[in-house]
């Protein structure tokens, strides 16, 4: 039997679990939030299903739930793909959105300029690129509230389609302008592990040092410029004009790049080039 899903509890169950909060959901939709619960409650009752747990930190979906906004997320980009085609004035011409989640040092430096040529040819194509930490990258994929994920582990699930599109080398930089304090080290954050993770691999070790976090990158650089403290940096991130040098006596830290997205019966045009742009540019701007 041919069941359609309703469309109001759809949307309902859409914005909770993008907001992650009833409450919320229920004010962005004018509802009042027993009325959104109902309409929560009927789509469960309507697919013999839940989609949400409730802990102590929240909401949170269940997997049949991951399953459902998935769906909802590719059947809005088939509605978008379809109402430009009907509009657009030639058959060459593309529009739409790709959405890109990533870490700091391969969203700017090597997704742009891998998808700037077709964006330029495309002026109709919107993209969103969202930074994160390396952690949360993963659950935005499986929630549906991006396309196309970057990380530097393979997500193993069966549902996920996984491409190793190059890696990063990882080096140990100082300032080139005035004198680094020698036993301090810069990290993005307390949980990121890149400079244990460097000094593991080397004969030569710093001995006891402080750290300092900076949050992304780019702060990582211009601390080290400063000569806040020394940092362990992607080799394809100092540019010509950075005033950080490499150290050498030093072996490279390697770490690979995955480009993720969901394993699908259909891949929008503006999907597809993305992909394949990725996976065959994005190793010239590691430098690997």
């Amino acid at each position: 039997m041919h069941m359609k899903l309703p469309h109001h509890q759809l949307d309902a169950f859409v914005h909770v679990a993008r907001l992650g909060s009833f409450s919320k959901a229920a004010k962005f939709l004018h509802l009042s939030q027993p009325a959104l619960s109902r309409r929560i409650q009927e789509l469960e009752a309507f697919l013999n299903i839940s989609v949400f747990f409730r802990s102590a930190s929240g909401i949170k979906l269940t997997e049949e739930g991951r399953r459902l906004l998935k769906y909802t997320h590719s059947l809005g980009q088939l509605e978008e793909e379809l109402f430009f085609d009907l509009s657009k004035k030639s058959d060459k011409e593309l529009g739409g959105m790709i959405k890109i989640t990533g870490h700091a040092s391969i969203m700017h430096p090597v997704v742009l300029p891998s998808l700037a040529p077709f964006l330029l040819q495309h002026p109709s194509v919107q993209v969103t690129c969202t930074v994160m930490y390396l952690s949360q990258i993963p659950e935005t994929l499986l929630t549906g509230q991006t396309d196309l994920a970057i990380t530097d582990k393979i997500i193993d699930r069966a549902d996920v389609e996984n491409h190793l599109i190059g890696h990063e080398q990882y080096v140990f930089t100082e300032s080139t302008r005035v004198k680094s304090r020698h036993n301090v080290f810069l990290d993005i954050s307390p949980g990121d592990e890149t400079t244990a993770q460097f000094f593991k691999i080397q004969k030569k070790k710093p001995g006891r040092y402080q750290r300092s976090f900076l949050n992304d990158e780019w702060g990582l650089i211009v601390g080290t410029e400063l000569g806040i403290g020394r940092s362990v940096k992607p080799r394809h991130m100092i540019y010509p004009h950075s005033h950080v040098k490499i150290l050498p006596g030093y072996k490279s830290l390697i770490k690979p790049v995955y480009l993720h997205y969901r394993r699908q019966p259909y891949y929008t045009v503006i999907q597809q080039s993305a992909i394949d742009l990725l996976i065959e540019n994005a190793h010239k701007y590691l430098g690997t």
